[in-house]
């Protein structure tokens, strides 16, 4: 076998192996998914599989959980991102927070908000204490659906207003009479002095160094009333919405709606996150999710990708409550089937399953149409070369006669059969001349 046949078979055979190997990579790394639930591997100890808050940073993650059969029981598990273990639990009510009932958890630097149907609660993270906040305190209401951390501020949105706790102890309170659409706050985000508050009937734009404030309705073009939350991107501000995602350009003004004749997966959308360049949104059958700027191409994931079917909703889909991004993970939370945390896919593993094999196809033929043909050739060579050999071992082999051809050649004359004496002189009896050396061989030479 020739060398240039064996290169180009070993050359065949390792691109095959690459070829093969790099889709079943992007294959099988596309997402992974590790799941928490109550009873579950790495969730013994979790209050129930209904999540009620989850917030955190890079380092942990904050997750509120009840039980359904025993909302009041509930409790604060806290996720260590290098050690990747639940660390420490939190319950509600006494001996532990000072309330019950959660709504919302907010995590910041030396915080941590947590609010319920009976009250408020700050966390100091330096000293591991929990201090009350009531209506006695201050509250507008016992009645909490979010929280916010700003400037030393504490903002508790409640169902009758704003509470802002300044560093001073003192309180200040922002209602309909101010410019809030509604009295339900469900989220408050800020963008420096600007806060985006999500209510029962639209969004409110409110400037805290202006105290200007813009109101955001179905009536703009919103796709619905209701807002549960809100990310600020950019120049840009998504809502999650009961009836769609909403987005406001704050550079123009310009509202957009989008909805399941978009592409989404449905109308009731609960959480957004942010990865890189990517936007994921959470809704009531699983997870929609698009590049920035490419608002035409909605993607997403669902149980055929590997997310748990809702268990009370079974064949309906992923119940998506509460997103949270921590390093290459999306935490998410299940309505009744606990927390999933999601890798997210990067590098090759980003490109769809059915390019590779588009490109293993090609790749197939190509090597039908070239790496065969040069194989071939190779074969041909390798015969011919053979043939050449054949043929000069053919010509060693020879009788003396057929090689001198007629020309004298004393080392060939020596061992030939027609080599006989005439009349005392060598003699060639198969050519009838004479044997002579010398002169006569070099004239013929």
């Amino acid at each position: 076998m020739g060398e240039s046949s064996n290169w180009i078979r070993a050359s065949a055979i390792l691109l095959a192996l690459t070829v093969t190997a790099v889709p079943v990579f992007a294959i099988f790394s596309i997402y992974r998914f590790d799941w928490y639930y109550a009873g579950g591997t790495g969730g013994e100890s979790f209050a129930g599989n209904l999540t009620a808050g989850m917030d955190g940073d890079e380092s942990e993650l904050w997750v509120a959980m009840y039980d359904s059969a025993s909302p009041d029981a509930q409790q604060i598990h806290v996720f260590d991102a290098q050690s990747e273990d639940w660390v420490r639990s939190f319950s509600g009510g006494p001996g532990g927070i000072p309330i019950s009932v959660f709504s919302f958890i907010t995590v910041g630097d030396d915080v941590c908000l947590a609010g319920g149907s009976n009250g408020g609660a700050i966390y100091d993270r330096s000293d591991d204490q929990w201090e009350a906040v009531t209506v006695e305190d201050g509250l507008p209401s016992k009645s909490l659906y979010s929280g916010a951390i700003k400037d030393g501020e504490y903002w508790f949105g409640t169902n009758k207003g704003i509470g802002v706790l300044e560093p001073s102890g003192n309180w200040r309170y922002y209602t309909t009479g101010d410019g809030l659409p509604n009295s339900k706050v469900l989220d408050i985000v800020f963008d420096g002095d600007v806060a985006w508050i999500c209510t029962e009937n639209g969004v409110a734009r409110f400037d805290t160094a202006s105290g200007e404030w813009q109101a955001y309705s179905q009536a703009d073009g919103l796709p619905g009333s209701l807002a549960e939350t809100a990310l600020k991107i950019g120049d840009d501000v998504w809502f999650a919405m009961k009836g769609g995602i909403g987005k406001i350009d704050t550079a123009t003004g310009d509202i957009s709606s989008f909805t399941p004749e978009d592409g989404l997966l449905g109308t009731e959308w609960k959480d957004i996150a942010l990865f890189e360049d990517k936007i994921y949104f959470g809704c009531s059958k699983g997870i929609n999710y698009i590049k920035r700027g490419n608002e035409d191409n909605w993607k997403e994931i669902t149980t055929k990708d590997g997310l748990p079917d809702t268990a009370a909703r079974k064949g309906l889909g992923s119940d998506v409550t509460h997103m949270f991004v921590q390093g290459d993970h999306l935490w998410i939370a299940l309505w009744y089937e606990g927390l999933v945390r999601m890798s997210i896919p990067k590098g090759l593993a980003i490109i769809p399953t059915w390019f590779w094999i588009v490109l293993l196809a090609v790749l197939g033929i190509a090597a039908l149409v070239v790496i065969r043909p040069g194989a071939e050739k190779g074969k041909t060579a390798e015969k011919k070369e053979m043939r050449q050999k054949r043929r000069k071992k053919a010509e060693k082999q020879r009788p003396p006669h057929q090689i001198c051809g007629g020309v004298p050649k004393k080392e060939l004359c020596n061992r030939c059969n027609f080599n006989t004496l005439k009349a005392g002189k060598l003699y060639c009896s198969k050519y009838k001349m004479p044997i002579e050396y010398g002169q006569r061989r070099e004239e013929e030479e």
